[in-house]
């Protein structure tokens, strides 16, 4: 999951199947070890292998230990990137409660910035782009939830400039690279559409 979010080379096939006997084995073993479940579950969601039994492990995460900061964390991403808006936010945010000193916390702020997006709050979703960009400048994934941001928010300028930084980070990427973990056609197009306007090249 972190090879993809940092577009980093790997044996994509390899990694799936190795995840997929990972998951099946936590199923087997009945754990319940919510670390375990939030992350194993986050993960088939994010490489698009199970959608839905990705999401459920997540729900069971956030049921056995609702005070696990990385189970909301991780519902917050399956919530964005199934295009939901404020259920997400919350979710965000209580994971940055309940974990305020995590030096992750620039993921948490991508996804209110994508939260925002998802409910056409552009204007908003920009000013959330630009704090966890300040938080951490070099984070493809994120980088990628930015742009859409920027370009919705009229904020071309920016838009571009971060193009460039993503560029530089992932040289080889274009208009066929996998954005994220989508999972709704529509709102992947509106995100390829942007990064083009951005200056994505074909």
């Amino acid at each position: 999951m972190w090879r993809r979010n940092f577009q980093w080379p790997g044996d994509k096939d390899e990694d799936d199947a190795r995840l997929l006997r990972l998951a099946d084995r936590v199923r087997d073993l009945g754990t319940d070890d919510a670390y375990t479940l939030a992350a194993t579950g986050a993960a088939l969601f994010h490489n698009g292998l199970d959608y839905d039994g990705g999401s459920d492990l997540v729900e069971l995460a956030v049921r056995l230990n609702p005070n696990l900061a990385l189970a909301y964390h991780s519902r917050g991403y399956l919530r964005v990137w199934s295009g939901l808006s404020d259920a997400a936010i919350v979710d965000f945010e209580r994971n940055m409660r309940l974990n305020p000193r995590d030096p992750l916390t620039f993921l948490s702020l991508f996804g209110i910035a994508f939260g925002h997006h998802n409910a056409g709050r552009y204007a908003e979703a920009a000013s959330w782009a630009d704090k966890s960009i300040r938080e951490f400048p070099y984070f493809a994934g994120g980088l990628m939830v930015a742009i859409p941001c920027y370009v919705e928010a009229g904020r071309m300028d920016d838009a571009k400039r971060t193009m460039s930084t993503l560029l530089r980070l992932v040289p080889h990427a274009n208009s066929q690279m996998r954005f994220g973990a989508i999972r709704l056609e529509a709102l992947r197009m509106k995100f390829r559409e942007a990064h083009l306007k951005a200056g994505l090249p074909e």
